[in-house]
């Protein structure tokens, strides 16, 4: 059955020198991977070309029962993707950043319309966004999709001078019996990324360390209740743009 998807890019593996395969989140499917020729062709340079990281591109794809990779075609860009907007290496480092973490914590298969709803205004969101809000966009954005991974922070255990159990995802007078926790000014921190517009997603008083760590303490939270690496090669990209 021939179905149209619309998609959001994630990673691009090459498996041999004639074909790469792309993993990718589709609105209809949930997560996917569709083949796509060798970067060195012409057809498959033009293909990665609208499929860089966090892109939203849509194509006909055949769809069968069993079948795990699917072959596109049509494809074409959908509107707002960063793969049409304004080059930046700044946003180009954030997608990476935003891509790798997607493809590893999107593991599911089936179809989830509130959570495509959320990743597509964040990545059209992300094909503008400049400056501070560019600057702060990861961890916010991060911060969203934990509640649709069922993993949202209780924030109304939230008060000045609490410290965060990661484990239990709720914040705490005294410290917990285990190393998985935040420490006060990282505590501040979530409640900064909780209270910022997804949209345009400032954090007044937060500078360029501070966003750093609350990058890092959502990529580790990720990994205390996902199982995801506390680590992500692509972070070294982005603190350089930052």
């Amino acid at each position: 059955m021939n179905m149209n998807l619309h998609c959001l890019a994630l990673r691009h593996v090459a498996v041999s020198d004639s074909r790469s395969l792309l993993s990718a989140w589709s609105r209809e499917l949930g997560r996917i991977t569709l083949a796509f020729p060798s970067a060195t062709s012409r057809e498959g340079r033009r293909r990665r070309a609208l499929t860089p990281p966090m892109a939203l591109f849509e194509g006909v794809a055949e769809v069968r029962p069993g079948r795990e990779v699917l072959a596109m075609r049509d494809l074409s860009p959908q509107a707002g993707s960063v793969a049409t907007a304004m080059p930046s290496p700044a946003r180009a480092a954030t997608a990476a950043v935003l891509a790798e973490m997607l493809d590893l914590i999107l593991r599911r298969s089936e179809a989830d319309i509130p959570l495509d709803d959320c990743l597509n205004s964040g990545a059209m969101a992300l094909a503008t966004a400049s400056g501070e809000a560019l600057a702060a966009f990861a961890p916010v954005f991060l911060f969203r999709i934990t509640r649709h991974m069922g993993i949202c922070p209780d924030m109304e255990s939230y008060a000045p001078g609490r410290v965060f159990d990661m484990r239990e995802g709720r914040f705490r007078t005294s410290l917990p019996l285990h190393e998985d926790y935040v420490d006060t000014q990282g505590s501040a921190l979530l409640a900064a990324l909780a209270a910022a517009d997804p949209r345009q997603p400032v954090l007044p008083g937060v500078d360029r360390l501070g966003r750093r760590r609350a990058l890092e303490l959502m990529v580790r939270y990720f990994s205390v209740h996902l199982g995801t690496p506390g680590t992500l090669r692509s972070l070294a990209v982005l603190a350089a743009f930052d």
